[in-house]
Parts: C-alpha cells; sequence; structure tokens
C-alpha cells in the first residue's frame, strides 16, 4: 500500500512539474547526477547521466548510492534491487522483536561434556537475538548464599534461583557423541557383472556416510512461570568427523 502511495505521488509531481522523477547517483563528494540507471559489474556502476548520448562508467568506490525513480536503492556492490518501504517494514518488526526480547532474562548453564564451547554459542546467539543474557555467576553464588550443592540442583532449586534473580528461562546441554564402526559391504565373486558392481560401490558410499564419529546435542529450558522444561533440541546430531 504504501508503494501504491509512493508511486501515485511520484505521478502528481509529474503532472504538476511536467517532468518525470529520474533515477539518482549520489558521489562520496556530495554530488548528485540525474538520469537512468543501467546495471553494476565487480568494479563498475553504468549509468547514462541526463544530457549525455552515452552511457557513463564510473568506479564504485567513488558513489556514495544510488536511488531510482520508483523510491527503490540499489545495492552498488551486488546490483540488487532494494525496496526501502519493505526494508523499513523489516527493520521496525525486528526492532519490535528485539525491544520484547530485551525484557527476557535468561542464563544458560555450561552444558555437560562440552568440549567445544556449544554453550556460549548459545550465548553469543540469543545476545545477538537482543535476550538480557545474566551470568550463570549470579546463579552460583545464589546457590552458595543458600547452601544449595551445585552439583545435584533440582527444578525446585532451579525455579527459586531464578526467581530470585527475575529470570524467566534457565537453559541446560547435554553432550554425547556416538562411535560407529565402518562395516565393509560384502562383494561376491558372482556381483562382478557391472550392475552388481555399482551397487557394491552404492553400499560402499552408504558405509562410510554411516561410519565415524557423531556428536550429539539435548537441550532444554526451564520455564519459571509455569514450572515446565520445554525441551528445544532432541538427540539433535552437531557434528560428525
Amino acid at each position: 500500500m504504501k508503494k501504491l502511495i509512493l508511486i501515485f505521488c511520484l505521478g502528481i509531481f509529474y503532472q504538476i512539474y511536467g517532468q518525470a522523477p529520474k533515477d539518482t547517483l549520489f558521489t562520496l563528494k556530495g554530488k548528485a547526477l540525474a538520469g537512468e540507471y543501467v546495471r553494476v559489474d565487480q568494479k563498475s556502476i553504468f549509468f547514462k547521466i541526463d544530457g549525455s548520448a552515452n552511457v557513463s562508467i564510473l568506479p564504485k568506490d567513488k558513489i556514495d548510492k544510488v536511488s531510482l525513480k520508483n523510491g527503490d536503492a540499489v545495492n552498488i556492490i551486488t546490483g540488487k534491487i532494494i525496496n526501502l518501504v519493505e526494508k523499513k517494514r523489516l527493520e521496525d518488526k525486528k526492532r519490535k522483536i528485539c525491544e520484547s526480547n530485551q525484557k527476557v532474562r535468561i542464563i544458560i548453564f555450561p552444558f555437560k561434556e562440552d568440549k567445544i564451547g556449544r554453550a556460549q554459542q548459545y550465548i553469543q546467539d540469543y545476545k545477538s537475538l537482543c535476550y538480557t543474557v545474566v551470568s550463570n555467576y549470579d546463579a552460583f553464588k545464589f546457590f552458595d548464599d543458600n547452601d544449595i550443592s551445585h552439583t545435584d540442583l533440582s527444578d525446585y532449586d532451579i525455579i527459586n534461583m531464578a526467581t530470585a534473580l527475575n529470570v524467566k528461562r534457565v537453559y541446560f546441554g547435554d553432550l554425547f557423541i556416538i562411535h560407529q564402526p565402518f562395516k565393509q559391504p560384502i562383494f561376491y565373486n558372482e556381483s562382478f557383472l557391472k550392475a552388481g558392481l555399482e551397487l557394491w560401490k552404492k553400499q560402499q558410499i552408504i558405509a562410510e556416510e554411516k561410519a565415524g564419529s557423531f556428536l550429539y546435542e539435548t537441550v532444554y529450558y526451564i520455564d519459571t512461570i509455569s514450572r515446565e522444561r520445554v525441551y528445544i533440541k532432541t538427540n539433535n546430531l552437531i557434528m560428525k568427523w
């Protein structure tokens, strides 16, 4: 709807002033050149400047931006057309989600058998989504102050701690490895025919895919409002080697 309104306004402008809107190229020195955008390549922007019979080839490192007559813009690196109205809508949506997430305080405990910093990755991911990640130091201090063992925590202990720290969710994770030996497919002598050989090759590929060491994870959080465990990953494969 906003795009239609913009196009309608441009049409009114044209009727009043008798001049159709133009694409505009802005240089890093602040100069604005009206004309027609053509395309970009790896190093240059192709732009037909008003009054010129030929298309000008301008170096990208001298250009600030290119605005199109319909209100869109050009990504001068890729040449992709950017719908500025849609871009603003998505940015506003992202901002609102971020503002909402900031109100949610969470704690992520160290994962069991975590040799690859998986819990830290979750911390970074949730921070990137604007959640307020509370240090688990505060949680352990609560347990110490209340003579609660770190190694024998119940959901009751976790909920009491989280309530005291105004935390909504407390995350936990378990990592485990499963080793699968390679099982060589049996190649019978009577299978020397071409079709039999091709089948054996396919079985060999499947056997190689099934063999190796596989790292899995299970991740859940305790919701202090509902007082329930919510599993977000259950025996999910992380990597294979």
